[in-house]
Order: structure tokens, then C-alpha cells, then sequence
């Protein structure tokens, strides 16, 4: 677990995802300092583990590979869906982009059906043309 909230107490840093983390039984084993490179983070928790016998299966972050990004094909297919049902127009999807888990999952979906729905990912990590190139192989791969 990335320490990327600092400044707001430890009623915060037990609260939302945490807490569900919690009351499903997850066991969070690292609170690691804020600019964390998680994957590596969790690459080097994974060879322990498999040192110990173990045999991990590690999700990247914002679960951001293709069986991940599977999860927001099916999104955009009950977008479709619903909006067919209720008998309205989707112009756009636009949303924040980050792992680029569900961007790539979302053009991946509306490319798949034919459906033509313009994806507009807003980055709040990577500069545009980086997000742009980390989008498309995800989404090629998806």
C-alpha cells in the first residue's frame, strides 16, 4: 500500500478501500512512502514468497494488464446496453486515466462492437503523448 495521502490522520488512512481491505480479510502486509515504484515493490514481495513456496499472482496497479482491462470491455458493453435500453445517445465517455486499465478497456469494448463511441481519457499521471502510447498497447494487447 502506497502512503500517497500523508496530511489527513489515521482515520483516513484506515477508511474506504482500506477498510473494505480489512472486512473481506485482505492482509495488507506494506504501507510504503508516497513515489513508491509499486510494481517493483511488489515484484520483490512476490519472489519472497515464491522463495517460501508460494505461488502469487500479481495484479498490476489499477489492475492494468488484459484480463484486467476485461473488466471495462464489459463496461463498455453495458454502457451500450443500457443506453440502447433507455434509448439514449452516447456521444463521449470521458473519464480520468491514470494506469490506463479502463481506457484501454473502454476502446478495446467500443472498438469490439462496432459502436464507434469517441474515448476521451483526461491523464493524471503521464504526459499526453506517453499516456497515449501506454493506452494503445494495452489496448492492442487487450
Amino acid at each position: 500500500l502506497e502512503k500517497r495521502v500523508t496530511d489527513f490522520g489515521e482515520d483516513y488512512q484506515r477508511s474506504g478501500n482500506v477498510l473494505l481491505d480489512e472486512l473481506l480479510g485482505g492482509e495488507i502486509v506494506a504501507h510504503l512512502p508516497g513515489g513508491t515504484d509499486m510494481q517493483q515493490a511488489m515484484d520483490i514481495y512476490a519472489s519472497e514468497l515464491r522463495e517460501k513456496g508460494h505461488r502469487p499472482y500479481v495484479i498490476p496497479g489499477g489492475g492494468s494488464n488484459p484480463i484486467g482491462a476485461l473488466g471495462y470491455v464489459a463496461c463498455a458493453e453495458e454502457l451500450l446496453y443500457q443506453s440502447s435500453q433507455l434509448r439514449l445517445r452516447i456521444d463521449h465517455v470521458v473519464h480520468a486515466t491514470g494506469s490506463t486499465g479502463t481506457q484501454a478497456g473502454l476502446v478495446a469494448g467500443f472498438h469490439a462492437t462496432h459502436s464507434h463511441v469517441p474515448v476521451l481519457g483526461i491523464s493524471v499521471r503521464a504526459p499526453k503523448a506517453k499516456q497515449e502510447e501506454n493506452v494503445w498497447n494495452l489496448a492492442s494487447r487487450t
